[in-house]
């Protein structure tokens, strides 16, 4: 549906006078309308402008005249920046998604102060004012900049207003990467104590620096006034006098009922047995692990006989070296380019291989890779997947024990089998592909590897990556050989932000244009100003001089393979006015690579220099600086999608490469609003989705349409999507950080090596293109790889992996601790994170004071779910309320089952969260709602449960998912001797709230009265999720919550899926220690007259510190009885795991588990 048109009267004239200021403030309003308008002028306004194309580039050309010398008059940019965003602040602009009839190729004129146009007839339409663009800082010209809807960012947090945000930020892109650079240093170096700014910036400056490094996890502070104010940021948070602030909070005051307290007592009068804390000092003894496979190895099948297009395949050419090398050698690194064929051919290769019986792994970072790569070898081999050749991911397997040869399986699969298997006795071969990519699993597997070959002399380890870091890999397996392939390529035309700024802006002309102005600038000057498009120099005595440049930069250089002589003569003339452009989107000609390259070589014929920077810079500062950093221009992307379906390039599939699932869902509500897309078939690669879901990018087409797939970076590399010709790379990615021990995922630019891979998606099957939306400058600046994951994440769950194959290898592995096996990985974590995650899991109990593996860190390390996680489930057991703890971890190991509200109306926002406010029915817990849903889901028919989950906003694909991984975590409990049994009666939401409090803590932080943001233990502050029930009021008293996880996005810190947590809750069951402490002497002076009541009641009070941070106080009596009842309850829980179920507790341990439950029902709702 298109958007409401609305009627301008304007000035009366063919053409405004841009020469002065009144005419060029007209312009400026006719650029800023929306493409609805209509103006009445006699000429429509139809989205591509109502004057000729030579007048409005006519008009362009003056204006950008007037311009420059009205800049050289007056050098007032940074006031007009600043009166700008001031006026936004206060009108309360933001972003919207809107319906535009024509994407392509907007009207773009120039842009300065606005005038009032007064519509025709008066609408309820939306108030819509123009207002001056900010200028670049480095220049003093202004130009045309490309006319953007107003899609906004895709990282926008639903929880965020322009009014919370502040003023859109507005620097130069030098600057930005200026001080990303420092804060990023410091963030990564331990041995710089802060970074101090002068006092030389501007307020913009500065307050850039301060959310930047709030984004980093770092403390910013201004210091002194005037010339003396300085801007400090350090690690830790700071006084005025940059001393560190005590993370201990006030203490808050916590009583409890007389019934509570008489019950207390009660039950620590029973005789409770201790713990065997021998016995869950270490592993449980004899205890089988689980083997992948049941038989020896599959007898050897009879060679394959290789069509010719397997043979075609540049990897076939290197099969007779590898196999020689892998006779050979223990360990061979593969690499090679895009397309060669390692993936579906050297494994093969050596499934053929004369020789004994074998079993070869071929690990993929990726479950869909594992999945494709399986099938499609097995069609290649004619075979049924699952026999000689199989995969096995979570959730799914296809493979036989008796007769899989090949088995194609995830890095994480792999590890849990050499958990029970720590030499790999199973494997004759183990192929890592993609190592390149340096995710935590593979780095890990690498140190693995890198232990057992000494103890294997059998083993065969092959490594395949991209040309990327490959002698890094070669020298950490002691100079192993290396075997590159070369990949079987088209060319891709690389087009970077100016190029796709050029290509969208239409004041400068590609096509055919004639003349039709009475004034228009003489040849001569023309051909003056032209610039030469291969090197960009210009200032040419004259046009013979111009083209002969031209000619002998392109033939040194360049020619597209399909010009005739005169085309490429037509390139190398300057642009003229009686001259036909030689480009005419009617017949273009030629691969996609000439014709894009082509177009801009006309464009910049067209356009100065000058022009060209203006424009990029212009449209820089346009944006927001930190959303540049951290977000997505969804209308770039949006607008160029619509170039791509407009211009006649060529056909193929357009392959987006999005940082995350916001962005992928932003981007696709804005094409299905879009009447230009709805023949297109639009696919997602995300990991969230289902390999059957994923499998959509890969299909053909239906005829006539177009395919676009949006994609995270799983498209880059492991997966190839055979249709593809272009990609438009937004060059970002969603990376975590581990800030102050918390994994939080940020937007970030990627690196050259992932830019490479991107481009190489275009160039499969014929020639194509990748735009890049990075400027050059940027694009160069790039770091050359990402940082290894290992060093960016959380280690909690590779240290217990490490002790858990230390104990199942009886100590062979030739490691002595934690510390030596993570100082062997290719890039070693930094000292400080290791000791934390051991720290860590000591607190779960999983490990004891030397490290050593604790019988319930074994217990743990079984289960395929973080060790935070697997114990809070375990409590969950314990305390009977296994069911909605469960269900949520599951959902939230996955992806939320509910609908994105991205695109959505006000109306149908309030309208979900309507139905998640009845899902929790009255319960502050975001957990609860996530089983409330899943719970009606599994409830409800099939038949029914469509209904449902149309009704309630729901995905069922998610849903059918998570039952699952529901499925599957309920056989690792059974395999592990407990049961989740249905509960006694419907669970306790208080109690299940108190286990979530109990497993998620750490990740715990509190607001107090008054305040609309929470604190974290490290002073940090945090949103609430938009899309969270709990209430976005101030509290009247301190109040507290656990989380789920963290979102970082370029403006705020946000925390996702939220239960509120009662003081009681925390002085009981959370936490690894706690201690009491005496009240500090108070000055009678200084007691509130009117809290007579309060004083009384804490006559005798005393703290309650928890982990020495927590502060609740309490009289000395309930203090007394909460720490002793805090270690009965520990001893409890360890009786528990030894005897796997209640049945087996003692009678003073059951009765405790009961009490606690009436506990925290009542004291929760006084």
């Amino acid at each position: 549906m298109n958007a409401p048109r609305t009627e301008y009267h304007v000035m009366q004239g063919s053409v405004p006078d841009v020469t002065t200021e009144a005419g060029r403030q007209l312009m400026d309003q006719v650029a800023a309308m929306d493409s609805g308008a209509m103006m009445t002028d006699g000429a429509p306004y139809d989205g591509r402008g109502f004057l000729d194309p030579s007048d409005r580039l006519y008009l362009v050309e003056q204006a950008q005249a007037g311009r420059e010398k009205e800049e050289r008059e007056r050098a007032l940019e940074k006031d007009a920046v600043r009166s700008f965003y001031e006026f936004q602040r206060k009108e309360g602009a933001k972003p919207r998604l809107q319906e535009v009839p024509d994407l392509v190729e907007k009207p773009v004129l120039p842009t300065t102060a606005p005038i009032v146009i007064v519509p025709k007839k008066k609408k309820k339409t939306t108030k819509r004012v123009a207002a001056p663009k900010a200028a670049p800082r480095a220049k003093k010209t202004k130009t045309t900049q490309p006319a953007l809807v107003g899609y906004g960012s895709s990282s926008e947090s639903e929880s965020e207003s322009p009014k919370s945000r502040g003023p859109p930020i507005a620097l130069s892109e030098e600057f930005c990467m200026d001080i990303a650079t420092q804060l990023k240093e410091l963030m990564n170096d331990p041995s710089i104590p802060h970074v101090v700014f002068p006092s030389s910036l501007d307020n913009t400056e500065r307050r850039y620096i301060h959310t930047v490094a709030k984004k980093y996890g770092l403390f910013s502070k201004s210091k002194g006034k005037g010339d003396d104010r300085f801007i400090h940021v350090s690690r830790a948070k700071t006084t005025v006098n940059m001393e560190t602030i005590s993370l201990r909070i006030s203490p808050a005051p916590l009583s409890v009922s007389m019934d509570t307290l008489q019950e207390m007592q009660d039950v620590l009068a029973l005789d409770a047995p201790s713990p065997d804390r021998a016995q869950m000092a270490m592993p449980p003894p004899f205890r089988k692990p689980r083997a992948a496979f049941k038989s020896a190895f599959p007898p050897v099948a009879p060679p394959h006989k290789y069509t010719s297009s397997q043979r075609a395949l540049p990897a076939h050419a290197h099969r007779d070296e590898i196999l020689a090398l892998v006779q050979k050698h223990q360990v061979v690194v593969v690499a090679g380019d895009t397309g060669c064929g390692k993936s579906t051919q050297l494994p093969q290769f050596l499934m053929d291989a004369p020789g004994p019986a074998r079993r070869i792994v071929v690990t993929q970072p990726r479950r869909i890779s594992a999945i494709t790569l399986a099938e499609r070898i097995s069609d290649e081999r004619s075979l049924e997947v699952g026999k000689e050749v199989g995969y096995c991911i979570r959730l799914d397997a296809k493979y036989s024990h008796a007769a899989t040869q090949l088995i194609f399986a995830t890095t994480g699969t792999l590890l849990r089998w050499l958990g029970s298997d720590p030499l790999g006795k199973q494997f004759t071969h183990i192929v890592v592909d993609e190592v390149h990519e340096r995710d935590k699993d593979t780095d890990f597997l690498l140190v693995v590897l890198k232990l057992i070959l000494p103890l294997r002399p059998d083993l065969r380890v092959i490594l395949m990556s991209a040309t990327i870091q490959v002698d890094k890999f070669s020298a950490y397996f002691n100079q192993c050989p290396i075997v590159s392939i070369q990949g079987r390529m088209h060319p891709v035309q690389a087009c970077f932000l100016d190029d796709v700024l050029l290509l969208l802006d239409s004041s400068v002309p590609s096509s055919k244009t004639k003349a039709s102005t009475n004034e228009r600038p003489k040849k001569k000057q023309r051909a003056l100003d032209a610039s030469c498009v291969m090197c960009g120099k210009c200032d040419f005595a004259d046009e013979g001089d111009f083209g002969m440049h031209v000619a002998t930069c392109f033939g040194g250089q360049w020619v597209p393979p399909t010009a005739t002589p005169d085309e490429a003569l037509l390139l190398s003339m300057p642009a003229d006015e009686d001259m036909e452009a030689p480009v005419d989107d009617a017949v273009l000609e030629g691969s996609v690579c000439d014709q894009v390259a082509r177009r801009l070589a006309a464009k910049r014929a067209h356009a100065k220099p000058s022009v060209i920077d203006n424009l990029v810079s212009s449209y820089q500062l346009s944006q927001d600086a930190l959303g540049i950093d951290g977000g997505v221009d969804v209308d770039l992307v949006v607008r160029l999608l619509g170039h791509l379906m407009s211009v006649s390039y060529g056909e193929g599939a357009i392959l987006v490469f999005l940082p995350g699932w916001d962005d992928i869902q932003a981007i696709a509500d804005v094409l299905d609003m879009q009447p230009v897309f709805r023949k297109c078939m639009i696919a997602i690669l995300h990991s969230r989705l289902s390999p059957q879901e994923q499998k959509r990018a890969f299909a053909r087409p239906p005829k006539g349409a177009r395919k676009i797939i949006l994609a995270t970076n799983i498209a880059e590399t492991s997966v190839t999507i055979e249709d593809v010709v272009y990609v438009i790379d937004t060059c970002k990615s969603k990376q975590s950080k581990l800030i102050n021990g918390y994994s939080a995922l940020h937007t970030e630019w990627v690196s050259d090596a992932n830019c490479k891979q991107r481009r190489g998606r275009a160039g499969r099957v014929a020639p194509g293109v990748c735009f890049h939306l990075l400027t050059r400058q940027r694009f160069e600046s790039l770091p050359a790889f990402l940082t290894p994951e290992l060093l960016t994440t959380s280690l909690e769950d590779s240290v217990l992996a490490i002790q858990m194959l230390q104990w199942q290898s009886g100590d062979s592995l030739g490691f002595e601790s934690i510390g030596e096996f993570l100082s062997l990985a290719p890039d070693p974590p930094l000292t400080h994170v290791v000791e934390g995650a051991i720290a860590s899991l000591q607190a779960l109990g999983a490990l004891n004071s030397d490290e050593s593996l604790t019988y319930l860190g074994w217990e743990l390390s079984q289960m395929s779910l973080s060790p935070a996680i697997a114990k809070t489930l375990l409590l969950s057991t314990f305390h009977d309320v296994a069911a909605p703890i469960l269900y949520s971890a599951c959902a939230l190991s996955y992806r939320e089952p509910f609908e994105s509200e991205l695109g959505t109306s006000g109306a149908q926002r309030n309208q979900r969260r309507l139905v998640k406010a009845s899902l929790a029915s009255g319960h502050e817990s975001d957990h609860w709602v996530l089983y409330a849903a899943i719970y009606g889901f599994l409830l409800a028919s099939d038949r029914d449960r469509s209904h449902y989950c149309r009704a309630n906003g729901l995905l069922q694909p998610v849903l059918f998912h998570t039952s699952g991984v529901i499925k599957q975590i309920e056989v690792e409990f059974t395999s592990l001797g407990y049961a989740i049994p249905p509960p006694m009666g419907p669970p306790s939401p208080p109690m299940a709230m108190a286990v979530l409090a109990s497993g998620l803590y750490p990740n715990l932080m509190y607001r107090d009265v008054g305040s609309v943001h929470y604190t974290t233990k490290d002073k940090f502050k945090v949103r609430r999720a938009g899309a969270s029930v709990l209430s976005p009021k101030k509290p009247t008293s301190r109040e507290w919550v656990v989380f789920h996880d963290m979102m970082q996005t370029e403006h705020a810190r946000t925390a996702q899926v939220m239960t509120k947590v009662h003081p009681f809750t925390l002085a009981l069951l959370v936490g690894a220690s706690a201690v009491l402490e005496e009240l500090p002497d108070v000055d009678d002076d200084d007691k509130k007259k009117d809290d007579d009541e309060d004083e009384a009641a804490f006559l005798d009070g005393v703290i309650v510190v928890i982990d020495g941070w927590i502060a609740l106080q309490m009289e000395r009596e309930v203090a007394t009885l909460v720490l002793r009842l805090r270690q009965r309850l520990s001893d409890a829980f360890l009786n528990y795991v030894a005897a796997k179920s209640h049945a087996s507790l003692s009678p003073a341990d059951a009765a405790l588990l009961h009490a606690v439950a009436s506990w925290v029902g009542r004291e929760t709702q006084r």
